[in-house]
């Protein structure tokens, strides 16, 4: 999604393992967005794409943790914090 929507020219990943959770970031300097421009077009229906969602509701299953931080025209960051046995 980086790759596709976001014009980025740098886009970084890192995976890091703790005690009890994995935490992922994925960042990028595109386009970014706003956020809440995103949720409301989601609570109406009005977007084809359900990537954030999906991402909210799998986080949410596996007892995690998500952060955005996004503005239009500074990129994007997302961490993705699951805990693990």
């Amino acid at each position: 999604n980086a790759i596709r929507h976001s014009k980025a020219k740098r886009i970084s990943v890192t995976i890091s393992f703790m005690d009890n959770f994995i935490k992922t970031i994925v960042a990028d300097n595109g386009v970014g967005f706003n956020l809440q421009d995103i949720e409301q077009q989601t609570k109406e229906n009005t977007r084809h794409s359900f990537g954030l969602p999906i991402i909210k509701e799998r986080v949410r299953l596996l007892s995690g943790s998500l952060f955005i931080d996004t503005k239009p025209g500074e990129g994007t960051k997302i961490a993705v914090t699951i805990p693990f046995n």
